[in-house]
């Protein structure tokens, strides 16, 4: 992709525009859709948790700051 490509474009950055995007349908029982749905549900907890202590550690860094 070249710089004149993007101005051809308006700018925009959307993926679409300049490669092919594809969506591959695969047929999945109600089992294995629940599996998958529970592990990324596992997943975001996780991630959710992770985020909560790195707020709390930032905020306590951006108060020491201040002090």
């Amino acid at each position: 992709m070249s710089y004149e490509q993007i101005k051809e474009k308006n700018y925009s950055l959307s993926a679409g525009q300049y490669f092919e995007v594809r969506i591959d349908y695969k047929e999945i029982t109600e089992k294995e859709f629940k599996l998958k749905m529970n592990s990324y549900k596992q997943n975001l907890s996780i991630l959710f948790s992770n985020s909560n202590a790195l707020e709390v550690e930032i905020k306590s860094n951006l108060e020491s700051i201040l002090k």
